[in-house]
C-alpha cells in the first residue's frame, strides 16, 4: 500500500539547501495570492536559477525560503509553488522520517491517486481572488499564466 504523508507545516523543508524553481503558473498563483501583478512579484521575490533555466524563489540571508515567516511556517501555503506542493509525495528523500515530521498513513492506490489529484488542483488559478484575505471569490475561466520565456 502507498504511504501518504500529512504535512505538519513545520517549515523544515523550507530551510533545506537548494532552489524552489517556479513554473509560469506558480508565478501567476503567488502574485495573485499576494495581491500584486506578476512583474512586481518577479522583481521582489525571484532570482535566476543556478543553471539559468528558470526563475526560482529568493532565499533569506540564512538560506531559508523568502516566504518562511517568524513562526517557521509558510506564509503562502495555500498558493505555494508546485515543487513545494509535491513534497514529499513526488520526491525521493532518503530517510524522510528522520528529516520531516509529516505523519505517514497507508492508503489504497486509488486513494493515493485521488490525493495527488487534490494536490494538483489549483483553486488560485480558477478564481478571480487576488488577495489571501478574500474568501468569497467567484469562479472564472483559468487565466493565461505569465510567461517569462524568451521566444
Amino acid at each position: 500500500m502507498p504511504t501518504w504523508y500529512i504535512c505538519q507545516q513545520c517549515g523544515r523543508c523550507c530551510r533545506w539547501p537548494g532552489e524552489v524553481k517556479l513554473t509560469d503558473y506558480d508565478i501567476t498563483r503567488l502574485a495573485r495570492f499576494l495581491g500584486m501583478d506578476e512583474w512586481t512579484f518577479i522583481q521582489r521575490y525571484t532570482k535566476i536559477s543556478f543553471y539559468r533555466t528558470a526563475l526560482a524563489l529568493m532565499d533569506k540571508p540564512d538560506g531559508s525560503c523568502v516566504f518562511l515567516d517568524e513562526q517557521g511556517r509558510c506564509s503562502v501555503y495555500p498558493a505555494r509553488p508546485k515543487q513545494c506542493r509535491d513534497f514529499p509525495h513526488r520526491w525521493r528523500v532518503p530517510n524522510l522520517e528522520q528529516q520531516c515530521p509529516a505523519i505517514p498513513i497507508e492508503v489504497s492506490q486509488q486513494e493515493y491517486e485521488r490525493r495527488l489529484r487534490e494536490v494538483d488542483a489549483d483553486p488560485w488559478m480558477e478564481t478571480e481572488s487576488v488577495s489571501s484575505s478574500q474568501s468569497d471569490s467567484t469562479p472564472s475561466p483559468k487565466p493565461e499564466p505569465f510567461s517569462h520565456t524568451v521566444p
